[in-house]
């Protein structure tokens, strides 16, 4: 746990996660009524987007829950305050909404310096399942190219990096 203002010291260091979570499916595929992860996490798709392609929905800390359920599977459960309707199917460098989460058409990034490069899970050949439960992770670096510094992860962690949620428990 660290103190007020204790995090300047370690952030040239460690990548931020952002207490914001993106749930978003395989690429051009719709939804159906259960989102599962290779990761063994679970979402149920609200109704009214059961079928939609290349959306992906916002949640934030601290409206996130993470319970066990049914054939070692977690189940994850919070209050959506947000919808991309035109969730990116690939990584490059995109806008980014009022929540920091990249939609739209990819743009070329030295015309545009509020474009921020998305790092999404890769649903090539082994898994065929590009689905993503977890927390959105931006770098942050002094150190490194312009680039680097615009970095929004929304897949698996970094090799360097473990990330999770705090979740409430229920009584």
């Amino acid at each position: 746990m660290l103190q007020f203002g204790e995090w300047k010291l370690y952030r040239s260091i460690f990548p931020c996660s952002t207490g914001t979570t993106v749930i978003y499916g395989t690429p051009n595929r719709p939804f159906g009524h259960v989102l599962t992860t290779r990761d063994r996490l679970k979402f149920i798709v609200p109704n009214g987007y059961q079928s939609k392609i290349n959306h992906a929905f916002v949640l934030k800390h601290p409206d996130i829950q993470v319970k066990p359920c049914e054939n070692s599977l977690f189940l994850i459960t919070g209050k959506i305050v947000d919808v991309i309707e035109r969730f990116p199917t690939h990584n490059g460098f995109y806008l980014v909404d009022r929540n920091g989460i990249p939609y739209g058409d990819e743009v070329y990034s030295t015309n545009n310096r509020s474009a921020r490069y998305l790092i999404r899970r890769d649903c090539s050949v082994r898994e065929g399942n590009g689905s993503y439960i977890g927390p959105v992770v931006r770098t942050y670096s002094s150190g490194y190219t312009h680039e680097a510094s615009r970095r929004i992860y929304l897949r698996e962690p970094l090799d360097n990096c473990k990330v999770g949620w705090l979740s409430r428990t229920e009584s």
